[in-house]
């Protein structure tokens, strides 16, 4: 299996609504697109100083399942929301049994 994990720092001026809209769609694209065995998110709870503001967390059954992810119109979608909103992310994708 493949986990894509994504960490995020929004830009100064991204609202709670504007991050609410995120997890909603993050939310259909779990629903919508087979691929996705798995899919959690969520904002930090800043425990930690110099952490990031939000995570996704994708699992796939195999790398054939993630790269028609990357390609899927919804996840295409989903990144031109989400790059207006992000001031740096770092992606990690991993393979886990």
């Amino acid at each position: 299996m493949l986990r894509h994990v994504v960490l995020i720092k929004f830009k100064p001026d991204v609202t709670p609504g504007q991050i609410e809209q995120l997890a909603d769609r993050l939310e259909s694209v779990r629903r919508t697109l087979p691929q996705v065995r798995a899919l959690a998110c969520g904002s930090d709870r800043g425990l930690i100083q110099g952490s990031s503001d939000f995570a996704i967390c994708v699992d796939f059954d195999s790398m054939d399942d993630y790269s028609a992810y990357l390609r899927h119109d919804e996840h295409v979608a989903l990144a031109g929301m989400l790059g207006p909103l992000v001031d740096s992310r770092t992606v990690v994708d991993y393979e886990f049994h």
